[in-house]
Order: C-alpha cells, then sequence, then structure tokens
C-alpha cells in the first residue's frame, strides 16, 4: 500500500507541471481562435468553409452585412439548397463551380447582382483543402467586393460606346448594331433599312451663331430623332452632324418612307434654344434591303447616296435607294 501511495504521488508531482502546460496550450489556442475569429469577422471579404457535403462549416460576419445572412443559421446547411426569401436563389448558379472545388481544382468566378437580391459584384475564389492522404476534404470560400471596380468598368465601357454629347451609341456601337442587324435581318428574311441624315447647313449654324449654339442643335436634334423611331431602332451619332438609324423588321418600301415623312415633320418646329428659336432641317438618305448576305460597307455607302440625292435635289427632303447588290436604284 505505501509502494502505491508512493507511486501515486510521485505520478502526482510528474503530472501537475505538465497539466499546467496543458492548460496553457487550452487558454493559448483559445486566444489564437479568437483572434482569428475577430480577424475574419472584420475583413472586408466573405470567408466560409465548405465540406464535401456543400455544407458550410464555417461563415464571417461579413456574411450578414453583405448578404443578409446570419452566420449561425447558415452552419450546417447545404449551399445548394439555399433558395429562401433572402438567398433568391443566387447559390443554384454556383453548382458547377463548386463541383470543380471538390474535385481539386482553384476556382476563380465572378458573381454578378441578382434583382431583388444583393447587390453588390463579388469576385470569388475557391481553395480545395487536402488531408495527409492527399483527398480533398473541403474547400475555403473567399470573395471580395468589386462593385467599385465594375462601376468604373462600365463608366469606361459608356465612354468608348456612346457620344459624351448627346448620349446616343458612337460609331463604334453603331458598327456592331449594324453588323448584328444584318445577321437578323439575313437569318429572318425581314427587309431592313439604313438611315443616313445630316443637318442642313449646320455649319452655318456654327460659324454665326457658335459652337455652343451647335451644340444644343445637336442635343435637340438627337432627341427629336429618337422620339421619330421605335425602341427597336438604333439611333447613332458617327461624327459633327452626321447621324444614323438603324432601321429593322420593315414591313415594306412604304412604310420606310413613312418614316423619312415623320423624321423631317419632326424638325419643323422650331429648336428652342437659349439663344432663341431656331428653323433647323435635315436631308435624309435612306438605304432599303431585302436581300441576303449584305457587307454593312455598301448598305452604308447605299445610304450616303441617297443622302447626297437629297441634298442636290434641294434638301430638307428624304430620298430611299433600294439596295440591290452593287447596284442602288431610287425607290421611285
Amino acid at each position: 500500500m505505501a509502494v502505491f501511495q508512493r507511486l501515486r504521488l510521485a505520478l502526482a508531482r510528474w503530472l501537475w507541471p505538465r497539466l499546467g502546460e496543458l492548460e496553457s496550450m487550452a487558454q493559448r489556442l483559445a486566444d489564437s481562435e479568437r483572434r482569428l475569429r475577430n480577424i475574419a469577422d472584420n475583413v472586408p471579404v466573405l470567408i466560409g468553409y465548405i465540406d464535401t457535403g456543400m455544407r458550410f462549416q464555417f461563415c464571417n460576419e461579413t456574411f450578414r452585412l453583405w448578404a443578409n445572412l446570419a452566420p449561425e443559421q447558415l452552419l450546417g446547411r447545404r449551399i445548394l439548397d439555399m433558395n429562401d426569401a433572402h438567398s433568391k436563389g443566387r447559390f443554384a448558379m454556383l453548382k458547377p463551380y463548386l463541383e470543380r472545388a471538390l474535385a481539386g481544382e482553384r476556382v476563380e468566378l465572378e458573381i454578378a447582382p441578382t434583382p431583388g437580391g444583393h447587390q453588390r459584384w463579388l469576385q470569388a475564389t475557391f481553395v480545395p483543402e487536402r488531408d495527409a492522404a492527399g483527398a480533398v476534404i473541403g474547400f475555403y470560400l473567399l470573395a471580395s467586393d468589386v462593385t467599385a471596380l465594375k462601376s468604373v468598368e462600365q463608366r469606361l465601357s459608356d465612354m468608348a460606346r456612346y457620344d459624351a454629347l448627346t448620349g446616343l451609341p458612337n460609331r463604334y456601337q453603331f458598327n456592331e448594331k449594324l453588323h448584328e442587324a444584318l445577321r437578323r435581318s439575313n437569318r429572318s428574311r425581314n427587309p431592313m433599312a439604313l438611315a443616313f441624315l445630316d443637318i442642313d447647313r449646320f455649319k452655318i449654324i456654327n460659324d454665326t451663331l457658335g459652337h455652343g449654339c451647335g451644340d444644343e442643335v445637336l442635343k435637340e436634334f438627337a432627341r427629336r430623332l429618337r422620339r421619330s423611331v421605335r425602341e427597336i431602332d438604333t439611333v447613332a451619332r458617327l461624327a459633327g452632324d452626321e447621324f444614323v438609324i438603324v432601321l429593322e423588321d420593315l414591313s415594306g418600301q412604304d412604310a420606310l418612307a413613312q418614316i423619312g415623312e415623320k423624321i423631317l415633320e419632326a424638325m419643323i418646329p422650331p429648336f428652342v434654344l437659349s439663344g432663341g428659336p431656331l428653323d433647323v432641317r435635315t436631308s435624309i438618305g435612306l438605304a432599303y434591303v431585302d436581300e441576303p448576305d449584305v457587307l454593312a460597307t455598301d448598305l452604308l455607302e447605299c445610304a450616303d447616296a441617297a443622302l447626297y440625292q437629297a441634298k442636290r435635289e434641294g434638301r430638307a427632303t428624304c430620298r430611299c435607294k433600294h439596295y440591290q447588290g452593287a447596284l442602288t436604284t431610287p425607290a421611285g
């Protein structure tokens, strides 16, 4: 008995300092976890961990701030099942990316804002985690807010594609729209047309009234053009006082002629400018096409020829040409 007591006492003496070390280690580990949690909850990044069952095992507080999703309610839930009123089904589109991450691939993607849902652009990265044997046991979800960057990109894109003065598509976007319209017309066999317009005696307006007045004329001219055509039609400013309109799904040349007359009538009321009212007129060249495989440059050349004819025959008028391959003839 005495031997057993001595052995127990010796064991206690040996364990006591080590128990203190274990308690100290546990405290340091808890402190480290608390610090890491504080960092994770306060960085402007979505941080999560998802296991092989596609269930959340960790979420930081940014989920609550950015996505209105409480981290404590996310834990244990499958990401693909989150189609409630808050998530708006936004996670369903992630399925192929989640599967790639669980297959061991580092995945990067952009998550766009959703109507009625979150309003942030997110740049997301899925980073697989492997065990000692190399098997994937889950992945980390990291997502940063790139909304401001996307806004700048959109503004730069608009500057490259829209005319700063009138807000209309510029030559670059017009070229895109015309090629798209020609492809649609080629598939559907529906006639289309291109209108080429300029402002009669615009140089005299600039020279006598100044470029400020000229800019006012251009802006009002653009507004009246937009009001004169349909939503599906594309009104663009090429340069100076030159404008074009892509007209799709026309019922025939008579309908095209009516559009030309409507534009001419829209310009009859005086333009109300800062310096007073001003009479402004336009000449219009229309190129009508009802055949396939038309080149955009040829159609533009046809409309330009019709515009030149309108100018030559007195201005403030409209002339139409029927595009027929290399030859163009007046519509009537």
